[in-house]
């Protein structure tokens, strides 16, 4: 691993164990040997489970030196996730746009419940509402999609993605991600049935 972080600081800052992260610094490790049970720790620790400890962890680090590293991680794994995101998002729209036009407009012409309803499972699928609201985007532009019949599928995608939050903070084992999550979901399902049905407050919505 590249790093892992102490997730334990904040719960003893918390419960005044601890004053401040300042006050953990320098790390220390018996005899220079780097595990988890000969080593003190800052912002980032040591594998708990195998005792082995990450590529930017060091003994005798200061704040500074921790946060450079951990303001890199988070680069490097920023820069993983766009390039991923956007190897997908050129590969799908290739798909689509080779896909003949006529098949985009009779799949996209269809009662906007049911464009709803697939925009919330291919989200759900893939768990990335921009990406499967990004999908129709070119046809959008083109003129080949109307707004109207674009505005069921970014509801539905929105929906699948409160969906698959709520499915992850039932994993998470934590409460109050699940109650947060869950007035996600209420939210934007009360939104959706409070403008969407009537036509005057969708077009409220689409042209405002």
């Amino acid at each position: 691993r590249i790093i892992i972080p102490n997730k334990f600081l904040i719960s003893d800052i918390v419960a005044g164990n601890v004053e401040s992260c300042n006050s953990v610094y320098p790390v220390t490790c018996e005899d220079g040997v780097k595990t988890y049970d000969t080593c003190d720790f800052g912002t980032i620790m040591c594998n708990n489970n195998t005792g082995s400890c990450p590529f930017l962890f060091g003994e005798s680090d200061r704040p500074k030196v921790d946060l450079g590293s951990s303001a890199m991680a988070i680069t490097i794994a920023l820069v993983i996730i766009a390039v991923c995101l956007f190897c997908m998002i050129k590969v799908i729209r290739k798909m689509l746009i080779e896909t003949p036009v006529e098949v985009i407009v009779s799949v996209t012409n269809i009662n906007g419940y049911l464009s709803m309803l697939f925009g919330c499972l291919v989200t759900a699928l893939i768990g990335n509402s921009s990406l499967t609201e990004s999908l129709l985007n070119p046809f959008l532009s083109s003129g080949v999609v109307e707004l109207e019949q674009m505005l069921p599928w970014s509801l539905g995608c929105n929906i699948g993605m409160a969906v698959v939050i709520v499915i992850q903070s039932v994993f998470s084992g934590r409460t109050a991600y699940f109650h947060v999550a869950l007035a996600n979901l209420f939210f934007i399902v009360f939104s959706t049935v409070l403008w969407y049905p009537l036509p005057y407050l969708r077009k409220f919505v689409l042209h405002s």
